[in-house]
């Protein structure tokens, strides 16, 4: 599950086919694309991006938080971000 703090200024698109896991020595990168389509601007829009990635089941928990990454948001135009969360082995485990 991947949850957003606040989406008043976008709609929020995850393409789950480009997901990937890249490996790295006990800490490794989870990265998720996503498309920003903003809504409602009447003007450019320099926001943050954070976001948290959780597991769903069989029990709710939490596994990392993305960097937050900075976006300019423009009306009527798609945003590409990339979100990296950084995973240990022992949360791949879990």
């Amino acid at each position: 599950m991947l949850q957003f703090s606040d989406t008043q200024f976008a709609q929020i698109r995850i393409d789950s086919t480009r997901v990937s896991l890249s490996p790295g020595f006990d800490v490794h990168r989870l990265t998720i694309p996503a498309e920003l389509q903003p809504t409602g601007l009447e003007h450019n829009l320099l926001c943050e991006v954070e976001a948290e990635v959780s597991a769903a089941s069989p029990s709710s928990r939490w596994i990392a938080t993305a960097k937050p990454t900075r976006v300019r948001l423009t009306n009527h135009n798609h945003t590409s971000v990339r979100l990296a969360f950084p995973v240990t082995n022992q949360q791949l485990l879990d």
